[in-house]
């Protein structure tokens, strides 16, 4: 029997793809981070990143409007510059469009679009429109900008650091949840609107955490960063496998809002479960240096009025293999059964034990 796409996994297809690659330049970093990076005579590196987004899989019209649409379509790519502490520039987009799609709600994805492009100072400058035979898809590649020595890799964590996230987790996969309950008409009482907006919100329309990636660009005690797309299972895995060591998660110590909570309760949600598999909330997670991490938790709030909210340490261990993180609740080790996010699987499954 053949072996099929998803039997390999979204990582699995990577590694395929890698072992072909042509050898690159000492310039240029390739496959295995947010973005790839290319070295430019004038010094700084050029950085480019690229999304895709297909109707049925990443959206459903009755839950995401087309103004949402347009603004999240580019604010996944936004945040894979600003994992990398670089500045957005150009983008590029390609359009799929079903005929039977109305010209008032292709004109809204632009309104949406432009909303964030122009926030963040983003010139479209091409792309591509064709017809499609059902669905709507968008693909959108972003080219950014940043001083080589500013760059932040998924590969440079080292042991002992703390790891720490940007943000409330949780809250987009929440939204999700919500919005896919409004569409099966499956409500009940005690939920309020203002909770319900918060958290759909945050899966619509994730703000892209531009400003606070370039800051950390610039401090040299920070020494890994991606952004959190796929969720903290998922995605510090990433950075432990580039970086070849282990972590530890306390779970008590994951940053949940209380809208979050709320909603989770009120439906009997596994918050924690949900929290580091649910993905799409955007923040930024990174690994910084334990002696230097109250000083920079002080100056990210003078910086910017939040707190950075530390959920773990890297761990030097003896199996840097190892695919998942460790976790801790209440002081001891919790098995997590579960899996990470893959987009070909569409995984989001777990459970502590």
């Amino acid at each position: 029997m053949k072996k099929r796409v998803c039997d390999l996994g979204e990582l699995g297809l990577i590694e395929k793809i890698k072992s072909q690659v042509l050898h690159l330049s000492s310039d240029v970093v390739g496959i295995g981070d947010d973005c790839a990076v290319i070295g430019t005579e004038c010094g700084e590196s050029l950085l480019a990143t690229t999304d895709t987004l297909i109707e049925g899989i990443h959206f459903l019209r009755e839950t995401c409007p087309f103004f949402d649409l347009g603004f999240k379509s580019l604010a996944v790519n936004l945040s894979d510059i600003a994992a990398m502490g670089g500045t957005p520039k150009h983008a590029l987009v390609s359009l799929s469009l079903p005929p039977e799609m109305e010209v008032d709600d292709f004109e809204e994805f632009w309104r949406g679009f432009f909303k964030l492009a122009n926030q963040f100072q983003v010139a479209l400058v091409g792309g591509d429109t064709t017809g499609s035979l059902r669905d709507l898809a968008i693909s959108i590649t972003l080219l950014g900008t940043c001083d080589p020595f500013h760059l932040k890799f998924r590969s440079g964590a080292r042991a002992e650091d703390i790891i720490c996230v940007t943000g409330f987790v949780g809250d987009s996969a929440a939204g999700f949840r919500l919005l896919q309950e409004k569409v099966q008409s499956f409500t009940r009482p005690g939920i309020s609107l203002q909770d319900f907006e918060f958290l759909t919100s945050r899966h619509l329309r994730p703000l892209p955490q531009v400003e606070q990636g370039i800051w950390f660009g610039k401090r040299k005690v920070v020494h890994a960063m991606m952004d959190l797309s796929d969720g903290i299972l998922s995605d510090l895995s990433q950075i432990m496998s580039g970086s070849r060591l282990e972590a530890v998660v306390e779970l008590e110590s994951l940053p949940l809002s209380h809208e979050f909570r709320r909603v989770c309760d009120h439906y009997g949600w596994p918050a924690i479960e949900l929290a580091l598999t649910g993905g799409e909330d955007y923040l930024l997670l990174l690994t910084v240096d334990p002696k230097e991490w109250p000083q920079l938790q002080q100056e990210y709030f003078e910086e910017f009025g939040e707190n950075l909210h530390p959920v773990g340490q890297m761990l030097l261990g003896g199996s840097p293999r190892k695919n998942q993180p460790s976790f801790l609740k209440e002081g001891r080790i919790a098995a997590f059964l579960g899996e990470p996010f893959d987009h070909f699987s569409g995984s989001k499954r777990g459970k502590m034990k």
